[in-house]
């Protein structure tokens, strides 16, 4: 049976502004996407606002076989493994600040680093377990139409404001190697940080 639109709506509104959430809340997805930004290019560094559709796939298959949740020894081995990741990528960033600058041609490079990083990002397990699903799930018992809305509305959010965010601080990036050295110094800062607190956070929850 087709589902009306009007009943979709309410669905489509919600699941848009948890995408705008999502994408403007600081997180380490977030640092590393202002940090590629900073050192590639807001053109290049466009399409890694795609990865959490890579990412996120593998995620809501296991939050649905998992019934909605993760093991918390899991999950924590997972922060801790994401942290690690997010070392690795701030210490790209200052490889980059000590050479120059690379090469601004397009590419889909970082599209991948983007999944990984936010695959091992507990962020999205958490939402999607315990917030996203449950919505999900809620609305495909009314109708698969009613889910599907839902996702789109999430996901076309989500995308268009980190695209926004990735020209925004591109452009402002562009100004001047200065200025550019000095966003990417922040966004590299940012992702150690974010690295550093879920390594400590996973490893006291993983030996509590």
């Amino acid at each position: 049976m087709q589902v009306p639109l009007l009943v979709q709506v309410p669905l489509l509104v919600q699941g848009a502004l948890l995408g705008l959430s999502a994408a403007m809340l600081p997180g380490p997805f977030q640092a590393f996407v202002l940090s590629e930004a900073a050192r590639r290019g807001w053109r290049r560094t466009l399409p890694v606002a795609t990865a959490p559709l890579l990412s996120d796939g593998p995620v809501l298959l296991v939050v649905f076989l998992a019934v909605s949740r993760l093991p918390d020894a899991a999950l924590e081995g997972m922060r801790v493994a994401g942290g690690l990741f997010m070392g690795y990528l701030a210490y790209g960033a200052v490889r980059w600040l000590r050479r120059g600058p690379e090469p601004r041609g397009a590419g889909y490079g970082g599209v991948l680093r983007g999944a990984v990083m936010n695959l091992l990002n507990p962020n999205p397990w958490l939402f999607w377990g315990l917030v996203g699903a449950p919505i999900l799930v809620a609305a495909w018992q009314r109708a698969p139409a009613q889910a599907v809305a839902f996702l789109v509305a999430f996901y076309l959010a989500l995308m268009a404001v980190t695209a926004a965010l990735i020209v925004v601080f591109g452009e402002a990036a562009d100004r001047g190697p200065r200025l550019r050295r000095a966003l990417l110094g922040i966004a590299a800062l940012a992702l150690a940080g974010f690295g550093v607190l879920q390594v400590v956070t996973g490893l006291r929850r993983l030996l509590a």
